[in-house]
C-alpha cells in the first residue's frame, strides 16, 4: 500500500487527480490519501514519519517501524526485492 500525502497544493493535487495519476502509472496496489487534522497543514503520516517531501519513500514494517527511508529519486528494483523480503517477515505477536 502507498500512502499520497500532500502538505501544499491540496486543490490540485486531489483525489480525483489522484486516481488519473494511478491509472495512468499502471500501479496496482492500494493508494490511501493522507488525512488531515482541521487547521494542520501537514498531514497525520508526514508528521509520524517525519517524512519531508516529493519524493520519497519510507517502507513500514508489519510492526509500523520504518525499514527504509529516502528522499529523493530512487532505483525501484532493490526496493521492490527489499520489500518482498519484509512481507516473509512474520506478522508480531
Amino acid at each position: 500500500m502507498s500512502i499520497h500525502t500532500v502538505f501544499e497544493g491540496h486543490s490540485y493535487q486531489n483525489p480525483t487527480r489522484l486516481k488519473i495519476f494511478v491509472k495512468e502509472k499502471g500501479i496496482h496496489h492500494l493508494v490511501g490519501v493522507d488525512k488531515h487534522k482541521k487547521g494542520n497543514r501537514i498531514p497525520e503520516t508526514m508528521k509520524r514519519y517525519k517524512t519531508r517531501g516529493t519524493p520519497e519513500i519510507a517502507i513500514i514494517d508489519k510492526n509500523g517501524y520504518i525499514r527504509l527511508q529516502n528522499f529523493g529519486g530512487f532505483d525501484p528494483e532493490p526496493v521492490e526485492h527489499f520489500i518482498r523480503q519484509l512481507l516473509k517477515e512474520p506478522f508480531p505477536g
